[in-house]
């Protein structure tokens, strides 16, 4: 078993437009890559994108460091999962308090919360 803090290093990629898939820098979270589809990680507040469900487990807490300076970036706790799918990630997001789903006429949506800048991990260590 191996202990301690488990590190990642991330790259922001802006606001998520969950709905979409778009990412701040134009690039798509939805389009798999040689068939493989990614995982989309609901923390406290922001979105991680990365490779493998066994990546993270949900409750554990995690460290962020930028992958060019190393520094710091924020610690954070693991709220949810899903596959890089569009209706698995609205679902997550409905889930645990944000909707993301397009708005209909006359309705106002179930909840107010709003995500912050998301990550692209590049790494994961353990510190």
């Amino acid at each position: 078993m191996v202990t301690g803090t488990k590190t990642a290093i991330v790259l922001a990629i802006g606001m998520v437009k969950p709905h979409t898939g778009e990412t701040g820098h134009g690039w798509n979270m939805y389009n798999s890559v040689a068939g493989h589809t990614g995982f989309v990680t609901l923390t406290d507040g922001f979105l991680m994108y990365h490779s493998n469900a066994d990546d993270f487990t949900v409750g554990e807490d995690i460290v962020l460091r930028g992958n060019d300076s190393g520094r710091k970036l924020k610690s954070t706790r693991v709220r949810a999962q899903a596959p890089a799918e569009r209706e698995a990630v609205l679902k997550m997001l409905l889930d645990n308090g944000y909707d993301y789903y397009p708005t209909r006429a006359f309705r106002p949506k179930r909840f107010k919360k709003k995500l912050s800048t998301s990550y692209s991990v590049k790494g994961i260590t353990i510190e």
